[in-house]
């Protein structure tokens, strides 16, 4: 139990650094400290920028035309993951998402999970391991609050509200898919033939790691496999990695049910999720902390 609450504390210094999460806070949890290095201890800010906008444009430098900045059948693919999902009538019907489920640590440490996202930019989230490991956020659209290890509310804004907000998105698989810019990847040795995999940015995030991502589809069906967040660019961009399964039918909309949450080759928590709801009432003091 002590190193699982070191990795809550190493999980809250990556989440000030990075804000990465995915699925609506299926990215916020746990990250030891030795996978989110700060290198502002080696970086200056400038230098630490320059790098980011250099990897926009390696990421994104697509092969079949050097003078465009996009290939137009990464289009047509998400588009094809887009109707997967249920399509865009369906996708912008709820303004708010209430989901359940349980948060699984190492096979074995396992408590309840509850995520309520709603428009515009709205957010609660919540995991119960134990008495002494609890994991509380809300954001209200204008700001944000944590429950910290000493059991203090904290507030946070600005640029750290403004990562969290973006990987927070109420329908984020959909954005992504609609991002400013995106490509298909060239196959790597090895990869499965049926999939494909785009890469793509946010042009209003070239400072923010979590503005570069990729996204795996199967390329018959357009169902969405996996999603890569970028969480460093030191030496060879490292990603972490939300391989999504067990796709349900939730008013005209399919969602993942199960999400494991990658590192490599190493689980660091998956997301197994029982009930989610659309448009359920829920009071606006939910988004603010009552302490």
């Amino acid at each position: 139990m002590k190193q699982f609450k070191h990795s809550l504390d190493g999980f809250r210094f990556w989440r000030r650094r990075v804000g990465t999460r995915l699925m609506l806070a299926f990215f916020m949890l746990l990250c030891p400290p030795t996978f989110a290095q700060d290198e502002a201890d080696t970086l200056s800010q400038a230098e630490a920028v320059q790098r980011l906008r250099d990897l926009h444009e390696v990421l994104l430098n697509c092969a079949v035309d050097p003078g465009e900045r996009e290939d137009s059948r990464a289009r047509d693919l998400a588009e094809r993951a887009i109707a997967f999902l249920g399509g865009h009538e369906a996708l912008a019907i709820p303004q708010s998402r209430h989901s359940t489920g349980r948060f699984v640590i190492a096979g074995a440490i396992v408590g309840p999970w509850t995520n309520i996202a709603a428009n515009p930019g709205r957010a609660y989230t919540l995991i119960e391991l134990d008495e002494d490991a609890r994991i509380e956020e809300w954001i209200d659209g204008d700001a944000g609050w944590e429950l910290g290890t000493d059991d203090e509310v904290t507030r946070f804004e600005g640029r750290d509200l403004a990562d969290r907000m973006r990987s927070s998105r109420f329908q984020l698989l959909r954005d992504l898919l609609s991002a400013d810019r995106l490509c298909v990847e060239e196959p790597v040795e090895g990869a499965d033939p049926s999939q494909v995999r785009l890469r793509g940015s946010f042009a209003d995030g070239m400072t923010e790691l979590n503005s570069v991502f990729r996204i795996t589809l199967e390329e018959a069906t357009g169902k969405p496999v996996d999603v890569h967040m970028l969480l460093s660019t030191d030496q060879d961009p490292t990603y972490l990695v939300g391989q999504l399964d067990d796709y349900r039918e939730v008013d005209g909309i399919f969602y993942p049910h199960l999400i494991s949450v990658r590192l490599g080759h190493f689980e660091l928590f998956r997301i197994e999720i029982d009930q989610i709801e659309h448009d359920v009432d829920v009071s606006d003091d939910m988004f603010h902390p009552q302490r």
